[in-house]
């Protein structure tokens, strides 16, 4: 071992070796999955899905390609190809898919571990056995949203990078590059990923001025693929929830719309301290178009003034964050740390919470777009309901696993009384991951792992400061905190072991003299 804390390893990390030190993860792994899709074939069709799968019915009911801007790109156009599959409909095929990939992004977690830990032996199998019943990525899988392909992509963009030297060669920095774009291609929360692949290229290549010219090329796509996708007032809309209880409620510029988001404003500042726990609450109320909304009808007219609305919130957003950056830094780490405790959707891998919360989602759309449910299930209403009344019986052997395993959570968070601070603890897998971090800055692996905490840091701050403490947020990169946790761990066993040395030096040292 040439330094404490370098990442040299006695025998190289093969894709063979990675595979064997894998097996165990992959068989787990593998039983979970498939007897999950044997209780439950149906992916769950969520509030988010039917945005994704508009393209897809715009083609098979009306023959027009057309992809929204707010889900546009990689998954709508993978979504066309799933009501063709025979014997099977879209959402089945949506939780095969997606739960192969599982496996797949199994692999790459290893890969990646193999390479930035000094006994790959140990880790490997730990950190891969985690993920494979991690019920927060084993749920992901199984929900129609880009969150588990987001997932997948940013892990075979890593594992480019993860071996030494991964990026010296032009040809594996060009993959890397179009992958951390297509990333930002799933999903416009992707671009914080983007960002910090793109400077983690620089740390790692050391010369970024050496580039190939065509490297380069794929930052203008990145662009374009920033300015064609998101709703044109999403991001504005989720930053003025965010900053809502710091907004002036008078005074210029736009004193008339502030006066028309003063009752707004002035109840979330009523209960300051819990805000991040209720922001998702004014969120909902902040886009009401609708004249009977809880903040009147003048206000629903300014809301629907797309180009109005969206000048306005950017500006009363912008300007509370630089009034009070630190109450704005408070909130944003609450909402992260809240997200973090957020387990809600682990009952949704037993059949009975799965049906339970399907049916609650898709009441409104048999009515309302009945055309959009029968191109997913393949099948009308009352053979829906004959299915879900079948489905809801089934039973999982693995429930008593995932009961347990609900148990261990990154944060422990409570809101608190009206007016009083809530109860927001680390818990111990939440100090692990600390550790992790701290374990990754270390001298000699700085910069090795500046792939994965670089990344990760923009995401986490630039996500939670726009959007509110939704725990999906955290799915595309709870792996690399897993990741960074085995890491710490090889840290603190590289120094333990330094310490043994050096305790042992003494004794031995008179016994050689003699």
């Amino acid at each position: 071992m040439e330094t404490i804390f370098g990442l040299s390893e006695i025998r190289a990390f093969t894709l063979r070796r990675c595979l064997w030190l894998c097996l165990p993860a992959l068989v787990v792994g593998a039983v979970l999955r498939i007897s999950l899709l044997t209780a439950i074939p149906e992916a769950f069709f969520g509030s988010d899905s039917g945005s994704y799968s508009r393209t897809t019915e715009e083609l098979y009911l009306k023959g027009q390609f057309n992809m929204p801007a707010k889900r546009r790109y990689v998954y709508p156009v993978l979504l066309i190809a799933a009501p063709p599959v025979p014997f099977c409909n879209t959402v089945q095929v949506v939780a095969a898919v997606q739960h192969t990939g599982g496996l797949a992004i199994i692999v790459g977690i290893g890969w990646i571990a193999g390479h930035l830990v000094r006994r790959p032996s140990l880790w490997v199998p730990v950190v891969t056995l985690f993920a494979a019943v991690w019920p927060h990525m084993l749920y992901y899988e199984h929900e129609m949203i880009s969150e588990c392909l987001v997932l997948g992509v940013l892990i075979a963009t890593l594992a480019i990078a993860a071996p030494p030297g991964g990026l010296v060669a032009h040809r594996r920095l060009g993959w890397f590059l179009v992958l951390a774009v297509v990333i930002m291609a799933v999903k416009p929360a992707g671009r914080p990923l983007w960002l910090g692949l793109f400077v983690a290229a620089m740390f790692l290549t050391r010369r970024p001025l050496l580039w190939p010219r065509w490297c380069f090329l794929t930052v203008p796509v990145a662009v374009l693929i920033a300015m064609t996708s998101g709703g044109d007032k999403q991001g504005p809309w989720l930053f003025l929830s965010s900053t809502l209880p710091l907004v002036r409620a008078e005074g210029e510029p736009y004193a008339r719309e502030r006066a028309l988001l003063r009752p707004a404003i002035e109840e979330a500042r009523a209960d300051l301290p819990n805000y991040a726990f209720n922001q998702s609450m004014f969120k909902k109320r902040l886009t009401q178009t609708k004249p009977g909304g809880k903040l009147g009808p003048e206000y629903a007219k300014f809301c629907r003034d797309d180009a109005r609305f969206t000048k306005v919130a950017s500006t009363l957003g912008r300007e509370a964050v630089l009034a009070h950056p630190v109450e704005y830094a408070r909130l944003v780490l609450q909402k992260a740390l809240i997200a973090a405790s957020g387990r809600d959707h682990d009952k949704r891998l037993l059949p009975a919470g799965f049906w339970s919360d399907q049916q609650d989602s898709s009441d409104d759309r048999w009515q309302e777009r009945p055309q959009q449910m029968a191109v997913v299930y393949e099948m009308d209403e009352p053979a829906y309901r004959a299915l879900v009344a079948e489905r809801a019986q089934r039973t999982l052997w693995f429930e008593p696993l995932v009961t347990w395993l609900r148990r261990i959570q990154w944060v422990n968070a409570e809101a608190g009384p009206a007016g009083e601070q809530p109860r927001i603890a680390l818990a111990p897998l939440g100090w692990l991951f600390v550790i992790g971090v701290a374990g990754a800055l270390v001298p000699g692996r700085f910069t090795r792992t500046s792939i994965l905490w670089l990344p990760l840091g923009l995401y986490l701050f630039i996500v939670f400061a726009v959007g509110d403490r939704v725990s999906r947020y955290l799915e595309p990169v709870e792996a690399v905190m897993f990741i960074l946790i085995v890491i710490s761990l090889d840290v603190a066993l590289d120094a333990l072991i330094a310490m043994g040395k050096k305790l042992r030096r003494p004794a031995i040292a008179p016994a050689l003299v003699a």
